[in-house]
């Protein structure tokens, strides 16, 4: 994630540019920063923003890694055991103390799933 100053030359005089927080491609943005203003607003998901016919400059201001927000494949703990869910996606048991846990989101939801039922 970088943060990205537009810094397009509008026809229209009215037009401001703003700061945004974005993915190291451009290809979506998490946040902006309103012109004049210094607070990052960010969104609650990632948007896609067309950047075609605008320039940006990088700013050199710390950014978190791209995986922050557009996922990095989990990868599994050796201790852990790892399961295929009904969806083909891999997800892991850990034992902790004397029960599992799992990172499927039945288990996430209601701590309870076919995947650690079958542990017991």
């Amino acid at each position: 994630m970088k943060y990205f100053k537009e810094v397009t030359v509008w026809s229209d005089s009215n037009s401001t540019n703003h700061t945004y927080y974005m993915k190291d491609d451009k290809s979506a943005m998490v946040g902006y920063i309103k012109f004049g203003t210094s607070d990052l607003f960010k969104f609650k998901n990632p948007i896609r923003i067309d950047t075609r016919g605008r320039k940006f400059e990088v700013l050199k201001m710390k950014g978190e890694s791209d995986e922050v927000y557009f996922g990095k494949k989990e990868e599994p703990k050796k201790d852990l055991i790892t399961v295929k869910g009904s969806n083909g996606k891999e997800y892991y048991l850990e034992k902790i103390g004397s029960k599992y846990t799992c990172t499927c989101p039945g288990f996430t939801f209601r701590q309870k799933c076919k995947h650690v039922d079958t542990m017991a």
